[in-house]
C-alpha cells in the first residue's frame, strides 16, 4: 500500500490518581492535503499493555486512513517498548477487524464484554 501524506498531533491526555491511572495518548489525524481532521486513533498504555482504538469520520471511513493511522500508532507503541498491544472489536465489526489485521494484530478468540480481544 502506497503511504498517503497524514499528519499527527500528540495530545497526551493523562489522568493522575493514586491508583496510577493510565495514561491515554491520542494522535489526531489531519489530511496534509486541507489541513481539516478527519479523526483519531488512541493508546491507553497500562504499566505492560496498551488498548488501542480509532475513530474515522464517516465521510472518510472506506480510504484505509484508519489502518494506515492504527498502524503507525502501533510502530509507535513497540518503539516505546509496550509488551502487549490489543483491541477489543465487536464480533459484527468487519471494518474494525481489517483495521486491526493491517496494524499487525490477530484474534486472540477470547471475548471481553461482549467483544473479541485482539492481540499483536
Amino acid at each position: 500500500m502506497q503511504k498517503r501524506c497524514l499528519q499527527f498531533c500528540l495530545m497526551m491526555m493523562i489522568y493522575i490518581s493514586i491508583a496510577e491511572a493510565p495514561h491515554r495518548n491520542r494522535l489526531l489525524i489531519f489530511l496534509a492535503e486541507s489541513d481539516v481532521a478527519i479523526g483519531y486513533v488512541q493508546a491507553t498504555v497500562g504499566k505492560a499493555k496498551a488498548d488501542i482504538a480509532w475513530l474515522i469520520g464517516t465521510q472518510w471511513q472506506g480510504t484505509r486512513y484508519a489502518s494506515e493511522a492504527a498502524t503507525a500508532l502501533t510502530s509507535w507503541l513497540v518503539t516505546c517498548h509496550v509488551g502487549d498491544i490489543g483491541a477489543h472489536i465487536h464480533p459484527k465489526h468487519i471494518a474494525s477487524q481489517l483495521v486491526a489485521k493491517a496494524a499487525g494484530l490477530h484474534n486472540s478468540g477470547h471475548i471481553e464484554d461482549s467483544e473479541e480481544v485482539w492481540l499483536k
